[in-house]
């Protein structure tokens, strides 16, 4: 099976989470509430109200696109959340509706922005003529995303303090790999369906908290590292050859590429577990105060983004009998804030 058509089947590319600890400064990370909203310019200016949009500009010399998703709590003076999602390797705009984040950010009020990634199988960040690891605001992808906060914080009335992305697949490499030109701007991440750690090519400004999601079954990326061999075949002829598929950074085990990340923001080795429902575990680092580190392991699931089971009535105060990626990734973006530090 093509990779566009595991991706279309909603089985998309991975990518995983990323700290690495080199606070800055001027800005570091704690729970919501530790400091008031730093309102974007478009607060008080905005015209902008509840619904879908689809919108474009251009990048780089490059013409992109997204789409983006305004609950009712936006009222254009009160500053509210932005959640950037990112699709997975030939993935489009509308099958991101399986996140359910657009619901969650009605319920919560925060809103949800979807780009689209380059190409005629639309990907994100490694391309023809270069190698898979440019992490930096050269890449146009990154360079876009960073374009992206600035026009939607001028067109919304947005927390800037509390900007988050997470993706899947594809778009959980480009989460992974956004802190490392843009931790200054990134609250927190959430890449579903792997982990990267890009090592010494990342240097972030400032540690960015991180929860990540991987199944113990996906044999597309699968846990002990590497990528299902049909894959890393069909990566390397729609890039001409120049996918890095051998560079060793991908294949490290996902557990590994965790406690690298956690190792090197000063966090403690030999995780916490516990179960956030029948089946996965999320296991959690003690790291220093505003770093965050956690990974859930989905037993038995494949390339896939966690969800609930429609319909499902769970006892009160029972483990949920499936995880649901949506609500762990808000609760978890909603803990995380930047902050000026006195």
């Amino acid at each position: 099976m093509a990779l566009s058509d595991m991706v279309n089947a909603g089985a998309v590319v991975l990518i995983g989470s990323m700290v690495i600890g080199c606070a800055s400064a001027a800005t570091t990370t704690g729970p919501a509430g530790a400091s008031q909203p730093t309102p974007s310019s478009g607060c008080g200016n905005t015209s902008v109200h509840s619904g879908t949009t689809h919108d474009t500009m251009t990048v780089a010399g490059l013409d992109r696109s997204w789409d983006l998703h305004v609950p009712a709590a936006h009222d254009g003076r009160t500053p509210i959340p932005l959640v950037v999602q990112l699709h997975g390797y030939g993935g489009n705009l509308s099958e991101m509706a399986f996140t359910g984040l657009e619901a969650l950010g009605d319920e919560e009020g925060f809103v949800v922005a979807t780009p689209l990634g380059r190409g005629s199988k639309p990907h994100w960040l490694f391309e023809l003529d270069k190698p898979a690891l440019d992490v930096t605001l050269a890449n146009p992808d990154v360079a876009f995303i960073g374009a992206l906060f600035d026009r939607l914080s001028q067109n919304l009335c947005l927390d800037t303090s509390r900007i988050f992305v997470t993706g899947h697949s594809n778009g959980a490499w480009m989460t992974s790999a956004l802190p490392c030109a843009l931790g200054d701007r990134i609250a927190a991440i959430a890449p579903v369906s792997g982990v990267v750690d890009f090592g010494d090519a990342c240097r972030p400004a400032r540690p960015v908290p991180v929860i990540a999601f991987h199944g113990s079954a996906d044999t597309i990326l699968p846990m002990q590292g590497g990528f299902d061999p049909a894959l890393l075949e069909e990566l390397q002829l729609d890039t001409g050859g120049s996918f890095g598929g051998d560079d060793p950074v991908w294949a490290v085990p996902i557990r590994e590429r965790m406690a690298g990340l956690a190792a090197r923001d000063g966090c403690k080795p030999g995780p916490a577990s516990d179960r956030v429902s029948v089946d996965a575990e999320r296991l959690v680092w003690a790291c220093p105060a505003g770093i965050d580190v956690q990974l859930v392991v989905v037993n038995g699931a494949g390339h896939d983004w966690p969800r609930s089971e429609p319909g499902s009535s769970d006892a009160p105060g029972a483990s949920p009998r499936k995880v649901d990626a949506a609500r762990l990734i808000w609760d978890f973006f909603k803990e995380h804030q930047l902050f000026a530090r006195g």
